[in-house]
């Protein structure tokens, strides 16, 4: 055989090698209970409104299950200064609350206090009752959240977590929301919108699932 046929029968045999396939990159980023109040404009912006406090709970049949807020998200700052005024005693108002468990995060709460908090901003009100309607639970419920043993505070005007926190734990309904050791799950949210009375407007929502 020619040096020139055993060069090209060696050429025939070691073919291209198949490419590798491509792999996707990844990517990431405010006191009476029970039921929710008209909307008033409150005379203090700093000042929440009523909280609202549960109903009679319902069975769940399908449970949410909590997950864990990417760490500088508000989600996971609130939760970490609720969790840190639960750890100890303190008075609402003239009920003392002991220390309670803390709360988990629950996305669907999470999901209606971003619901509320995008509408009191952008629609400019301010109340438990939504723009159509709606109350906290079945705000939550739109959300996947199987059960209506839900609470809410809002505030309006605090600028900052810290301020928006310390005024509901200065007021005896939004404290009791907090300390309560009927919940077990929280979920939050800020939205912002400078054209709006207040600029800014929290919520928390708070449940458990029995």
């Amino acid at each position: 055989m020619s040096f020139f046929k055993f060069l090209l029968l060696l050429l025939g045999l070691s073919g291209p090698a198949d490419p590798t396939e491509p792999t996707d990159p990844g990517g990431q980023n405010p006191s009476e209970p029970t039921n929710p109040v008209d909307p008033v404009d409150p005379v203090d912006p700093i000042d929440p409104v009523d909280p609202v406090l549960p109903t009679d709970p319902v069975e769940p049949t399908d449970p949410v299950e909590p997950t864990d807020p990417v760490e500088d998200t508000l989600q996971a700052k609130m939760l970490k200064a609720v969790n840190e005024a639960r750890s100890v005693g303190r008075k609402c108002g003239s009920t003392y609350y002991p220390a309670a468990e803390p709360l988990s995060s629950n996305l669907s709460l999470q999901l209606a206090a971003e619901e509320h908090s995008n509408n009191m901003a952008n629609y400019n009100f301010f109340s438990h009752s939504g723009l159509d309607g709606s109350s906290p639970s079945s705000r939550a419920r739109g959300q996947g959240y199987n059960s209506s043993y839900v609470g809410e505070n809002i505030a309006a005007g605090n600028r900052t977590l810290e301020d928006a926190m310390s005024s509901w734990l200065n007021s005896s309904g939004h404290c009791s929301n907090i300390m309560s050791d009927k919940y077990t799950e929280l979920g939050a949210a800020m939205s912002e919108n400078s054209s709006s009375t207040y600029g800014q407007y929290w919520t928390q929502v708070f449940g458990a699932q029995y």
